[in-house]
């Protein structure tokens, strides 16, 4: 799993997103719970501009991990971005 969120790492510095999100999805197959692979699928979602598919995946890695700033932080960005979700989104993670 771990080699998986590495190669996601990879492939999303060399740009190559959709490979990205192809090795974020392996890793979770193995280990649905794994909060930094939905995390960093998240942000390979988001920068491809499917923020629907993003949220979803940034409210599953906050459920895991309340603390992770980062998370909550890519999440708070697409907010302020987009009107493309309600922001209560994160609120309702966090309660």
């Amino acid at each position: 799993t771990r080699a998986r969120i590495n190669l996601g790492l990879v492939r999303f510095r060399q740009g190559r997103l959709e490979d990205a999100v192809v090795e974020y999805r392996r890793a979770l197959e193995r280990r649905p719970d794994s909060a930094i692979a939905r995390s960093n699928l998240g942000l390979a979602l988001m920068r491809l501009g499917r923020r629907d598919e993003a949220v979803v995946e940034f409210r599953r890695a906050i459920g895991l991990r309340l603390d992770d700033v980062d998370t909550l932080l890519s999440a708070a960005s697409l907010v302020a971005t987009t009107r493309s979700f309600d922001a209560a989104v994160v609120g309702e993670a966090v309660d």
